[in-house]
């Protein structure tokens, strides 16, 4: 039997059920149980009464009867008087009436009224529906007795009904079913007789409300155990109904005998073997809702007599029915279910369980039970709170008592980091004593006396509620704590009193209020105080309130870092709360706590100048500018934040302002000045300032880099800032005079423009051109390694600096130090001690891998003029050495052949004695010429410095490629005149194999011509593209086809062994190798008849030697020779794509070669001249040499417009490609839409064609 508790909190939960809103109906039922539960428990407390005083009265019927439902509206109908006078006597309920008008105007058959003309035209009733519906029984049963059991429509059929938004039909067996009428309903299935017809009207559904719920549609079955009908249920299971039927929501009858506790309905379904253990729609089973309405005799009937599952889990809700008996608080349910095998521990979605329930709804009784029975109340859910914490977050003192008592572990905190305390904070004063006492109760928490005699308790296993308390400022709740003697100093993990926390989190009144009960500049782990943090967290108030209670500012943490410190990173600090801190230190504190370090060696200014905001920095003003920190650098260096200029600018007004003593120009340990710094960020105020200041614009870093190095070196890392970069560069130039005249102690030419303009000339070239990094590049030369054409054209264009309008439309441009000849190198490589051997600029930029970088440099003038120089020298050096190579040749070949042709015929001819003359005079000329230059050049790669200058120059570069290819020439050009003095000698010495290395020599020579195409516009591509294809392709090729040339060699040589007569042909491997090699160029042929005849007489066919060739064929002239001309059309493409550009350096560099060789060549084949004197007017004082040339005005122009219109060239080019692309692919395309149509046509007469066949 239910206890009393449950009967009352069922019969609650019927009341509260019958006032759920219609949008409550969507909620899932388990969630409504479990509000009303909520909702009795908080009306029992607001009332203080007790569940005694309940009326426990039986309650309303809970079903909706019939006359709940509103029937469809009936139309007017005037069809039949019959038929509304008939209606009319059945709603009336006159029997007698109802009898005459059938018996008098109805045939003996009166299943004749069941058709439409007798039914009402909207809700389809018939008159048994209508007399029904009036509950006059005894006109319905006059009616059925009438019906012949033959013509049973009238009693199958079924009328519309309209339950609020459900639609449905309901038959006559449902009417009897409502108004519990057995012995009716047997006279109606007696009726009907035919099998299916009753079984079909006892499966129809029909719609029945339901509080709470949505309606649901029943067969009868379902609708007499809903009502507890159990005689209804059982006839209706003899009649043949399944009872294990589903409904359209999948429900049996046995659930909703259960919803209502109808016992004997439950004992009869049972018995009929109904499985409690069907699911409904929702996973809902009898035994679920049961549980859920709180039925425990009905659920220990499931469970014993039924062997109902007690851990089957539904869908949705709380899906297990011990979780759900446990939040729901019913005991004796819960105790039920154990008995019977439920998990005291099961684990629903978010690992939740229901000693969780039972303690987050405060079932006390429920909770000792899943104790007892072994529940783990220290398991947490999947938001990280035990049964423990969910009691105490809501409030339930007697839970948490229980669960203390019971050893319930209290450091668990869940996943946001809430303990029991946090929650005793936010509960009742009561509630903290009641657990607090139980806690002490338990010896969990013992009483310390202090050293005043008071006893104090420290919580030690987790976070005070101080700590809670101060976190949320409820300064009643601290009164309350420490009146109940916690202990005040006791500290978090973190070391924090709960004054440090309370200053974390702003609460400014804890600190006041509190400030004696603990010290107040007491530090945590990490060393800091509370005055620590509220300057992180750049609380005001909080820093007011430690500041006016006296709160240490000088105070280090394990950082060593002040206050101060803490202040200048904070990035919520205001600029008044700093100045009120600054001051306060500056009042309280010793002076030079102002100017503390940290471990970093960095003061509270490196801090402030490193974060802080402009507003918060200046406040900082006060603290030593001087200080380096463990880097090396002061505040003004680490001042320097990237993208934040304003803030370097406020630095700078601190130390305008304060007038400080820190060295503008100190480097740090990368040898870094304040200005390399600003430059790489692009402050161009900042280094305007800095060199207004004293900043020396000559200071090199670790890489001996000044700031114009840095600035050449940026614009081309960084392409996206050139303009910023170029900005600060011209403000360096400009700003170069004030720096030359510090450094040289001189006045300012304020309203001199002629100093000026001689001392900006010589800041400038000192800047860009006297002061080398450590690669041994000065500014202009970096600039053209890098090839830095906006660098190099502000510095060559610069005027009355680099480039001088002498008058008479003429253009003078400095161009020393950019060419050997103007450099000093080639003095330098005479053994001149006064000269240091450096690449000019000229050679720096050929050097440059990037060659369009590089064209662009060439644009420039005057480099432009120096391109044009070197080109002509190339040029008639060049003519003149082919010309001279091919005489000597000429002679040469004719000396050669002349001789062999006196020792083939051992006569002295005229002939023979000329050739004799020039093998004496002539032919030793050329090779002589090439060694002599080789010894010179080892001279001077060894003694002179040449090699320190190549190295530079080959710095950076891929060295094994290049290498090879640029010392290719010149091991040939050796190679052949050595060839040619051997066989000299060996002529000279009569020797037999003297005409083997004379014609080496002469193939040599003749082939050694084409070297000297290189010097010519024209054909140069041609020199390029010939010695591309022999280094990559063709070695590429004669590599794979080596071993293709083995293989078949040596496989045909072995067949050719069959045979001594091919033998005595093909004596070795080497014969058949050369056979080969001819056969893949068609030289030569293998099959021949004397071949074929050989192989046959000794018995062999040439089959197989003919398949191997087959396959030499397609390999190796197939596809190795086609792969080679596909791989030499590639490489003239690409030479071709660069000719114009690979012209232009190299013609620079075969007259720098040149140059350097053989230096009057300058002057002997330049059309420009170099000039060697005083450059500027303003070196007249000074007597300065230079180097200089001259070119008219219209010239100068012409290489401006000359530059444009290359780019305009490379232009119209690409848009040449595009158009031509776009053409092609519009080809593609008329050609594409043309194919489609002939198929289409194509398979329109196939089709057509079809057809006809078909008709035929």
């Amino acid at each position: 039997m239910a206890s009393p508790k449950s009967l009352r909190l069922r019969r609650l939960t019927k009341q509260t059920s019958f006032f759920v809103s219609p949008g409550d109906a969507s909620e899932d039922g388990d969630f409504v149980a479990l509000r009303n539960i909520r909702e009795h428990q908080r009306s029992i407390r607001s009332s203080k009464s007790n569940l005694d005083q309940i009326d426990e009265s039986p309650l309303p019927i809970r079903k909706v009867s019939q006359s709940e439902i509103t029937l469809k509206s009936e139309g007017q109908s005037a069809k039949d008087v019959l038929k509304e006078k008939l209606f009319k006597f059945i709603e009336d309920g006159k029997l007698e009436q109802v009898k005459q008008c059938i018996e008098n105007n109805v045939p003996a058959n009166i299943s004749a009224l069941s058709g439409d003309a007798y039914r009402r035209k909207i809700t389809k009733e018939n008159i048994l529906h209508v007399a029904l519906a009036n509950k006059h029984i005894e006109i319905a049963r006059y009616i059925i007795n009438r019906i012949n059991e033959s013509h049973s429509d009238l009693l199958c059929q079924a009328c519309e009904v309209s339950l609020k938004t459900t639609q449905g039909v309901k038959n006559v067996l449902h009417m009897v079913t409502e108004l519990h009428d057995l012995p009716l309903a047997k006279l109606i299935i007696q009726k009907i007789q035919n099998k299916e017809k009753i079984m079909a009207t006892l499966r129809e559904e029909s719609p029945v409300q339901i509080q709470g719920q949505r309606p649901r549609t029943f067969p009868c079955l379902h609708l007499a155990a809903f009502n507890g009908f159990t005689d209804m249920v059982e006839f209706y299971l003899d009649c043949g109904m399944d009872c294990n039927y589903l409904n359209q929501k999948k429900d049996t009858a046995l659930l909703w005998a259960a919803r209502w506790n109808h016992i004997e309905t439950v004992k009869a379904l049972l018995a009929r073997k109904a499985n409690p253990n069907v699911e409904n729609d929702k996973g809902s089973t009898a035994l679920y809702w049961a549980v859920r309405y709180g039925h425990t005799e009905t659920v220990e009937l499931l469970l014993t007599q039924g062997k109902a599952k007690p851990d089957q889990t539904r869908k949705l809700g709380l899906v297990a029915p011990i979780v759900l008996a446990s939040a729901l608080g019913y005991n004796e349910i819960v105790k039920i279910l154990l008995r019977n095998g439920a998990n005291v521990n099961h684990v629903i979605r978010g690992r939740e369980m229901p000693i969780h329930h039972a303690a987050r709804e405060g079932h006390v009784d429920v909770l000792k039970t899943l104790i007892t029975r072994g529940a783990n109340f220290d398991k947490p859910d999947e938001r990280g709170d035990t049964a423990l914490l969910l009691g105490a977050k809501y409030g339930h003192p007697d839970i948490v008592k229980m669960l203390v008592k019971n050893g319930a572990d209290m450091k668990k905190k869940n996943l946001i980091g809430e303990d029991v305390w946090l929650h005793a904070v936010n509960n009742s004063n009561e509630f903290f004593t009641l657990l607090l006492n139980t806690l002490v109760e338990m010896g969990m928490l013992t009483p310390t006396v202090t050293d005043d005699g008071d006893q104090l308790i420290k919580i030690g296993c987790s976070k005070s509620p101080l700590f809670h308390a101060a976190v949320l400022g409820n300064c009643d709740k601290i009164d309350h704590f420490l009146n109940s003697k916690l202990d005040p100093l006791e500290l978090d993990e973190d070391g924090n009193t709960f004054l440090m926390v309370a200053a974390k989190h702003d609460q400014h009144e804890v600190v006041q209020k509190f400030k004696t009960k603990c010290p107040i500049d007491a530090q945590n782990t990490k060393g800091n105080t509370a005055l620590h943090i509220a300057c992180l967290k750049g609380y005001h108030d909080t820093i007011m309130t430690l500041v006016n209670n006296k709160a240490k500012a000088n105070i280090k943490n394990t950082n060593g870092e002040t206050a101060l410190h803490v202040s200048a990173y904070s990035k919520d600090i205001r600029a008044e709360t700093v100045k009120i801190l600054i001051n306060h230190v500056i009042k309280t504190h010793a002076w030079e706590c102002l100017n503390v370090p940290d471990k970093e060696g960095k003061n509270p200014l490196h801090i402030a100048a490193m974060y802080a905001s402009p507003e918060v920095l200046w406040e900082f003003r006060f603290v030593r500018y001087k200080d380096l920190d463990s880097e090396g650098n002061n505040a003004l260096q680490v001042g320097v934040r990237p993208g934040d200029e304003e803030s370097f600018l406020v630095m700078m007004d601190i130390f305008e302002t304060m007038k400080r003593d820190a060295d503008i120009n100190n480097q740090n340990y990368r040898d870094e000045s304040v200005l390399h710094l600003a430059a790489s960020e692009c402050f161009g105020e900042g280094v305007r300032r800095l060199v207004l200041f004293g900043a020396d614009l000559s200071l090199k870093d670790s890489y001996g880099d000044t700031v114009l190095h840095r600035l050449t070196r940026a614009s081309l890392e960084n392409p996206d800032t050139l303009p910023k970069y170029l900005e600060v560069f011209d403000i360096i130039i400009a700003e170069s005079v004030r720096w030359w005249c510090i450094k040289n102690n001189l006045h300012y030419p304020d309203d001199n423009k002629q100093d000026y303009q001689k001392y900006k000339r010589y800041a400038v070239l000192d800047l860009t051109k006297n002061l080398y990094n450590n690669n041994d590049l000065s500014v202009l030369a970096l600039a053209c390694t890098l090839g830095a054409s906006e660098i190099i054209e502000r510095l060559t264009q610069m005027k009355d600096v680099m480039c001088f309008h002498t008058g008479a439309d003429r253009v003078r441009y400095d161009v020393t130090y950019f060419t050997p000849l103007t450099n000093n190198s080639l003095r330098g490589l005479c053994s001149n001690s006064r000269v240091v051997p450096r690449p000019s600029c000229v050679e720096w930029l050929l050097a440059t891998e990037n060659l369009e970088k590089a064209s662009h440099v060439l644009d420039l003038p005057p480099v432009s003029y120096i391109e044009k120089s070197y080109s002509s020298i190339a040029a008639w050096t060049y003519a003149l050495l082919i010309i001279f190579h091919i005489i000597y040749m000429s002679l040469f070949s004719f000396c050669g052949v002349t001789l062999q042709d006196k020792i083939r015929r051992n006569v002295n001819d005229s002939d023979a004695q000329v050739a004799t003359v020039l093998l004496y005079v002539v032919v030793i000329i050329e090779p002589a010429i090439i060694i002599i230059y080789m010894i010179y050049e080892l001279i001077k790669y060894l003694c002179c410095g040449e090699q320190k200058m190549k190295l530079k120059l080959k710095r950076g570069k891929s060295s094994a490629f290049n290498t090879f290819v640029s010392y290719m020439g010149t091991f040939i050009s050796l190679l052949y005149a050595l060839l040619v003095i051997v066989w000299m000698i060996l002529y000279l010495s009569s020797s037999v194999y003297q005409n083997y290395f004379l014609s080496v020599s002469l193939a040599l020579g003749w082939l050694y011509t084409i070297a000297f195409t290189r010097g010519f516009k024209l054909i140069h591509y041609f020199w390029r593209m010939i010695q591309n294809m022999i280094i990559k392709d063709v070695a590429k090729f004669l590599f794979v086809y080596l071993f293709v040339l083995l293989a078949f060699s040596f496989a045909f040589h072995v067949m050719f062994q069959v045979s001594d007569d091919i033998v005595l042909s093909f004596s070795n491997p080497l014969h058949t190798m050369f056979l080969v090699f001819n056969m893949m160029l068609g030289m030569d042929e293998i099959f021949t008849d004397e071949f074929e005849t050989n192989m046959n007489a000794v018995g062999y066919t040439t089959v197989f030697t003919k398949v191997i060739y087959l396959f030499y064929m397609v390999l190796g002239t197939i596809v190795l020779l086609n792969l080679l001309i596909a791989m030499m059309n590639d490489s003239y493409s690409a030479t071709l794509t660069k000719q114009q550009l690979q012209w232009r350096i190299e013609s620079v560099q075969l007259g720098v070669n040149i140059e350097k060789m053989l230096p009057i060549a300058s002057r002997l084949f330049s059309r420009i001249k170099m000039h060697h004197g005083i450059v500027a007017p303003v070196d007249c004082d000074n007597k300065e040499i230079g180097w200089y040339l001259e070119v008219s005005s219209s010239m100068s122009t012409t290489s401006a417009m000359s530059k444009t219109n290359t780019e305009t060239e490379l232009i119209n080019h690409l848009n040449d490609r595009i158009t031509a692309l776009d053409t092609k692919i519009s080809e593609n395309m008329k050609m594409f839409h043309s194919t489609l149509q002939d198929m289409h046509h194509f398979l329109q007469k196939q089709a057509e064609h079809t057809e006809i066949k078909k008709t035929s």
